[in-house]
């Protein structure tokens, strides 16, 4: 398995988090309130399968953003297009791997609740932010 991230605090939406496209800013906060719905059900000690429930539920949710935010960077014109959907996959590749069913529950559990929360809040701030810089600068015909 990959090495983990540390724990990471239950997770909640912050201003700072905040890109200024909203079409994005507002799929975040779904996904942040899923994540934090997943980090919940192990800090109150839930049965597996509601964790599994809300494990599978945030991975969903991923796909389904990463396929909106692509094909809004596409419609955009975003020049690093393909970088940012490189960093999708991997990420993707990488909780496909660890939700194969090849690693225990504990494993599963410990890594998706370090991986997932670290990787999205890294994620936002840099790649996502580096995209809602590039839209704002494009739209204000200021130079990216």
């Amino acid at each position: 398995m990959a090495p983990a991230f540390a724990p990471h605090p239950i997770l909640s939406w912050d201003d700072d988090l905040a890109l200024g496209v909203d079409a994005i800013d507002e799929e975040h906060k779904v996904w942040l309130r899923l994540v934090r719905g997943f980090q919940q059900s192990i800090a109150d000690g839930e049965a597996p399968a509601a964790v599994y429930a809300a494990i599978v539920e945030a991975l969903i949710y991923t796909e389904r953003h990463f396929a909106n935010e692509e094909a809004l960077m596409r419609d955009a014109g975003y020049p690093h297009l393909d970088d940012h959907r490189a960093q999708h996959a991997r990420a993707a590749d990488e909780l496909h791997a660890v939700t194969s069913g090849l690693h225990d529950e504990a494993e599963l559990i410990a890594y998706v609740g370090s991986f997932l929360p670290n990787w999205l809040l890294l994620h936002i701030n840099t790649a996502d932010r580096k995209f809602a810089d590039w839209l704002n600068a494009r739209e204000t015909g200021a130079a990216a």
